[in-house]
């Protein structure tokens, strides 16, 4: 704002940079010292489908299935508000399988694909 307030009164954008500048805001009580929302411990899950087009040229080739997730969150330490850091310990898995009818042959014999992966780690917010 100092270096704004040195333009000269002649300036002619002068009135259009000060308006655009935010005024502060104040705030009144005690500031939160994570403006951020908690962390979610325990279980979280999800479903949803899958459909993979391979390719539109005779024969149309595509996979259907379905992905799955899920993420365990252990409470190791929990204070918000206060110094101490949220923590915690996790477990998550990703998996997705899919039924693909199609091959270069026309031919229909179904084949089965899945993959997944499992992960853990500590998590927190400091």
């Amino acid at each position: 704002m100092r270096l704004l307030d040195r333009l000269p009164q002649s300036f002619p954008f002068r009135g259009a940079i000060l308006g655009a500048v935010p005024r502060p805001v104040q705030k009144v009580g005690p500031l939160e010292l994570d403006p951020v929302t908690p962390m979610n411990f325990g279980f979280q899950w999800g479903v949803k489908p899958v459909f993979d087009l391979k390719s539109i040229g005779p024969p149309v080739e595509f996979a259907v299935g379905g992905s799955a997730n899920a993420r365990y969150v252990l409470q190791l330490i929990d204070r918000p508000g206060s110094l101490v850091p949220q923590l915690g310990f996790f477990v998550q898995g990703n998996f997705r399988g899919t039924i693909d009818w199609t091959s270069q042959a026309a031919q229909s014999r179904p084949q089965f694909d899945a993959q997944g992966s499992i992960a853990g780690g500590v998590v927190g917010r400091f």
